[in-house]
């Protein structure tokens, strides 16, 4: 570790040495939890109970229509709002909600601001987790086209995309 290597010879650079450290270690203990939450997700049982009772309230919801105007105007907007709602906690559930605007699109500009060419690994583009509009507006961008699954990178390749 670099800083580590860091020779201080002022009591101040010594303090800010181990604030360093000490950071560190406190990233690498947040990076454990992290990696837990990641792969902390839905078990199919629940899955199978959270179907269960939508299934069970939409059936029920329209079994107990009294044919009334308000009751047909009201039961598919629940239903619709049920149906995205199930949606949502499937794409939080496989870390996917706003991806493309809080992380791609983000990243994409970070690059640009740094005068580099913007970087994606070719599974976020070809699985559309970020949007052609975005790609069609960065000028040049590469794509990391990978032989092997994550983590193993040899033969790797990048190939660069020209929008003109």
């Amino acid at each position: 570790m670099f800083v580590l290597q860091l020779k201080p010879r002022t009591s101040l650079q010594k303090e800010a040495q181990k604030k360093i450290i000490d950071n560190v270690r406190t990233i690498l203990q947040h990076r454990k939890r992290i990696i837990y939450n990641v792969h902390n997700k839905m078990f199919i049982f629940e899955w199978i109970a959270l179907l269960g009772l939508y299934i069970i309230f939409i059936v029920l919801m329209f079994q107990l229509n009294d044919g009334s105007g308000l009751a047909m105007l009201i039961l598919p907007i629940l239903a619709t709002v049920l149906t995205l709602l199930l949606l949502i906690l499937q794409n939080l559930n496989n870390l996917r909600w706003q991806e493309s605007s809080w992380i791609w699109k983000q990243l994409s500009n970070l690059f640009l601001e740094l005068d580099l060419l913007p970087y994606f690994a070719d599974e976020i583009i070809y699985k559309k987790r970020i949007s052609k509009k975005h790609l069609n507006r960065i000028k040049k961008y590469r794509i990391g086209i990978f032989s092997y699954k994550y983590p193993e990178v040899r033969d790797k390749k990048i190939k660069i995309v020209n929008n003109k």
